[in-house]
């Protein structure tokens, strides 16, 4: 993938004016709080948050042979999906790395496929197209097409009906939504970018007279973290294999022929991965940065990934990628910074339980 310019969301200007400070995440300005980011992340634990989540890739898949050759190509099982059917996939290579994650929503006349924002429109376009060659199958970046709000907490799919029933008195041109693990497990609403600012608003209405609030990246990132999402990009890579951070979800295990099926078989059936996706509970409060090397008794053991402070269990967490033999319960890490902390079971706690 290459490097790009910064991108903008496009109500960059109307969470500006709501007082949103910003930050960089995989080449995009994103906000990261609105001014108060624990208030922000208690109203997605007890209530309900809107989360701006335009960043997210978003691209159509269509033509006659579009399922059937996403499903030679992806590790999940795709040909017979039912329209409004939402299942987590991933692209691997020949030797079982990850190449993409998505998640595909197949619809009446086309599927969306949508990625964390690590891969960007134009890599999985070229990703999906690559093979190509008669069938009829087609691949067209729709990040800058469609907005996409998340609602997380224990309201999120109360609100996310009540928004949807609402649709013929707004009225919305294309407006749809579905469960998302892209937004810690929470719903997404998508609709056109024209009409963005109109939803927007609805939706910060519907939000606020339930008691909740509009969050930043900062207290969602939290959130993903306590939910033990990993994002590929962040917490897997190009030299992961799915089975490292548990993404069985993404994986049909009875499907065979997609690139990678040996690797993800052999590993299954007589043994297991080299490294391990666990948690990480710090005897600091102030967690460690994400990235840090890990050791444990002195001998490197892996890489903290994600890192963050969780005001629900008033400790700092993280996300960490280990060697196979360190990866059980209490097993006790430290940074090269000397930080003190055990493995954790995972995961941690989940935003949509309240």
């Amino acid at each position: 993938m290459t490097e790009q310019s910064e991108k903008n969301l496009p109500l960059a200007d109307q969470h500006l004016s709501a007082g949103a400070r910003m930050m960089k995440v995989a080449g995009w300005s994103l906000p990261a709080h609105f001014g108060d980011p624990e208030a922000e992340y208690w109203a997605a634990r007890k209530q309900v948050a809107l989360f701006d989540a335009s960043f997210l890739t978003k691209v159509f898949a269509s033509g006659a042979d579009h399922l059937e050759y996403l499903n030679r190509r992806l590790s999940q099982r795709v040909i017979e999906m039912r329209e409004g059917e939402v299942l987590h996939a991933a692209q691997l290579n020949a030797e079982g790395r990850m190449e993409a994650e998505m998640e595909i929503l197949h619809r009446a006349s086309d599927s969306l496929m949508i990625a964390p924002p690590a891969v960007t429109g134009d890599y999985l376009v070229q990703l999906a197209d690559k093979y190509v060659f008669s069938e009829d199958a087609k691949f067209i970046d729709g990040t800058s097409d469609l907005v996409a709000f998340g609602l997380i907490g224990p309201q999120a799919k109360a609100l996310c009906e009540k928004m949807m029933q609402s649709r013929n008195d707004l009225p919305i041109r294309e407006f749809f939504s579905f469960s998302s693990r892209f937004v810690a497990g929470g719903d997404l609403l998508f609709a056109t970018a024209a009409e963005a600012a109109r939803i927007h608003e609805a939706l910060k209405q519907l939000v606020s007279d339930a008691g909740g609030r509009e969050i930043g990246f900062l207290p969602f990132d939290t959130l993903r973290i306590e939910s033990a999402i990993p994002w590929w990009g962040i917490d897997v890579t190009q030299r992961s294999i799915p089975l490292d951070a548990d993404m069985r979800s993404a994986i049909h295990f009875n499907k065979g022929c997609y690139p990678g099926q040996e690797t993800i078989a052999k590993i299954t059936n007589l043994g297991h991965p080299a490294r391990k996706m666990v948690g990480v509970v710090w005897e600091t409060g102030e967690p460690p940065l994400a990235g840090s090397p890990l050791t444990a008794n002195g001998v490197e053991a892996g890489t903290l990934t994600s890192s963050t402070y969780s005001p629900a269990l008033g400790m700092a967490i993280g996300l960490a990628t280990v060697k196979w033999p360190y990866r059980a319960e209490g097993t006790a890490v430290a940074t090269s910074q000397d930080v003190a902390g055990k493995v954790a079971s995972l995961p941690f706690s989940s935003p949509n339980g309240g």
